[in-house]
């Protein structure tokens, strides 16, 4: 198994930007003519991962075409960083910090931004600009004013109706709480629910009225909005350990979403955790897989050891993790000795090393939590060649450099 490996991994020279890419070209190979790509991450706060995702995304607008940036972030949050990247509104700092959660906070993505800022600088065609956007819902405080902004200019009373049938449900999740949330009454809460769909059709009724004395991205983003707001109040209906399928049906659904607002033939890049963009079961990327067939391509992330940034017990910052002490893949890749390495999982070879990668195995997958005392908290098994088209091995992570 170890000798196929080898003789497959594609050795990547850096996992840091600025570099040439020619390395990059059996990945480009492997992505072939899909419209869509997910980019995944073993953590969501090692610095390589996420300056290895800032070096796909380079090739893939400049190599392939792709067009769209799409964040695992709340919608509404976004919204300052496209104006930043498309108009130079702002401070790239502030605008990536509106995102909120330290995930997608962090120098490294603060230096994605201002590279995509300074594409859109140089290409004057706004069918080669860059966009950016969110997908997710789970925290939707910014639609409020983001919505009021829009509506306000051109309809005050509909704005301030607006206001009334968001009052109780914006007074309910402002603290976040999901399960909170779960244990209102059944009645009160499709009250809520009905107040946000009054929002959605008043809104829509005013379709052709609002782009007439706007834009159609403008109505349409804000009426998006509402429906965000629609998707959370489902994702809070359940207690928050059942809550994974709804929210990732609702993260495939404002993907898609996101890529028809650049038209038809548009290729998008969607930056997630490897749970969200996997083909596994209830996850973002099986429904993606099961709409675009092979027009989606989904990319994980594997180390072996080193160091993240998670919330631990002592609250966030940045943390050791050991090697698996469970039979996983990155013991076989980390046999290899190949630091850097890129594994297409769709090659038509045969054999023992398919084999073992079909698995399942167990691989590392840590989300936003992080346990030190035990590096196996966070083992998942996982058919690999099933969830992902494509892998990067990174041997040796670093914590990303989070900011507030």
């Amino acid at each position: 198994m170890a000798s196929w490996l080898k003789d497959q991994a594609r050795p990547l020279s850096t996992a840091e930007v600025g570099v040439p890419d020619g390395d990059l070209d059996a990945f480009g190979e492997a992505v072939g003519s899909a419209h869509l790509v997910g980019l995944g991450e073993a953590t969501h706060g090692s610095h390589e991962f996420q300056t290895m995702k800032h070096r796909l995304l380079q090739y893939l607008v400049e190599k392939k075409g792709f067009r769209s940036f799409i964040m695992e972030a709340n919608m509404a949050n976004c919204l300052p960083i496209q104006d930043y990247v498309m108009n130079g509104t702002g401070d790239a700092r502030q605008v990536v910090a509106g995102q909120i959660r330290f995930t997608c906070v962090s120098d490294e993505v603060v230096a994605m931004v201002q590279w995509i800022r300074a594409w859109n600088q140089s290409h004057v065609d706004p069918a080669d600009k860059v966009w950016y956007m969110g997908m997710d819902m789970n925290d939707t405080r910014q639609c409020f004013p983001a919505i009021q902004a829009y509506v306000q200019p051109l309809d005050g009373p509909l704005a301030a109706q607006l206001g009334e049938w968001f009052k109780e449900f914006k007074a309910q999740t402002a603290s976040l709480d999901m399960d909170a949330y779960a244990k209102i009454p059944a009645p009160d809460r499709a009250r809520m629910r009905g107040q946000l769909q009054q929002a959605h059709d008043a809104l829509a009724a005013r379709r052709a009225d609002f782009i007439a004395r706007s834009s159609p991205f403008a109505f349409e983003q804000t009426l998006r909005l509402v429906k965000v707001l629609l998707q959370e109040e489902s994702m809070y209906s359940v207690p928050s350990s059942e809550n994974f399928p709804i929210r990732d049906s609702a993260m495939m659904e404002n993907t898609q979403w996101c890529m028809a607002q650049r038209g038809p033939g548009t290729r998008a890049v969607v930056w997630a955790h490897d749970f969200h963009v996997s083909r596994s079961p209830a996850c973002m990327g099986e429904a993606l897989g099961l709409a675009m067939g092979t027009d989606y391509r989904a990319l994980g992330f594997s180390f072996y050891q080193g160091g993240l940034a998670a919330v631990g017990p002592t609250g966030l910052g940045p943390w050791s993790a050991l090697p698996l002490t469970v039979k996983s893949y990155e013991a076989g890749f980390h046999q290899i000795k190949v630091p850097i390495f890129f594994l297409n999982l769709r090659s038509d070879s045969s054999g023992a090393g398919p084999t073992w990668l079909k698995g399942p195995l167990w691989k590392r997958e840590v989300g936003a939590l992080w346990s030190p005392s035990d590096p196996d908290e966070a083992a998942v098994l996982t058919p690999l060649t099933q969830a992902y088209d494509m892998l990067i091995h990174i041997d040796t992570v670093t914590a990303s450099h989070y900011y507030r």
